[in-house]
């Protein structure tokens, strides 16, 4: 069973360096546009956040497997949308 996860972890990965690398018109259904916020909590007990836009993308493998061949293996990044210089 080990083999079959690690086959779809590498699946899964070619997927998304796929989707990386394709422009943002080509993105599909598989990406979603949003802000991802990170928040800090500062040593003053402060809280900055810093929010960026950029797309969520979504990749599976194609191969199920475990109990009854339900599982699989996904995986989710987010892609940054690059400014332009003003």
């Amino acid at each position: 069973m080990g083999g079959k996860k690690t086959e779809a972890v590498y699946e899964v990965q070619a997927l998304l360096e796929r989707a990386i690398l394709s422009p943002e018109a080509e993105l599909g259904a598989d990406a979603r546009e949003d802000t991802l916020t990170i928040s800090f909590q500062l040593e003053s007990g402060e809280e900055k956040e810093l929010s960026v836009k950029g797309y969520f993308i979504t990749k599976e493998s194609s191969e199920k497997f475990g109990a009854n061949n339900r599982g699989g293996v996904s995986a989710t990044v987010f892609v940054p949308i690059g400014l332009e210089d003003d």
